[in-house]
């Protein structure tokens, strides 16, 4: 499955640069995961096989761009974007608004790469 830029859907895959301490527990895998959809210059995505981390399996997240000049539409173009992420619960994911995040609360937070497949 190729990135769907219209409905922002697509397979990527994460590789984890931060935090450390999870790289290291996860020995640095690379992890595919399916986009789910798109708000502006924010993605969410799902773990198609959710990791554990700290005795909790990590399934959902919410990613914007790490640096400035950066954008989603690059996923959209065939690109890696080096990120910054929010893990969410799978019901603010499966919401009417999983990009509220304004009652974000705990969950873990990642620097990586998305990379489109």
């Amino acid at each position: 499955m190729t990135i769907n830029a219209a409905q922002g859907t697509g397979e990527i895959m994460l590789k984890i640069s931060d935090p450390w301490e999870l790289g290291e527990a996860v020995q640095w895998q690379a992890f595919p995961a399916m986009l789910l959809t798109r708000q502006g210059e924010r993605v969410l995505f799902q773990i198609k096989q959710p990791f554990e981390f700290k005795g909790k399996k990590r399934e959902f997240f919410v990613a914007s761009p790490r640096h400035r000049g950066d954008s989603v539409n690059q996923l959209y173009q065939g690109r890696s974007l080096f990120c910054g992420m929010s893990e969410i619960a799978r019901d603010l994911a499966m919401s009417d608004n999983p990009f509220d995040t304004s009652k974000w609360i705990g969950g873990v937070a990642l620097i990586g790469e998305l990379e489109p497949l």
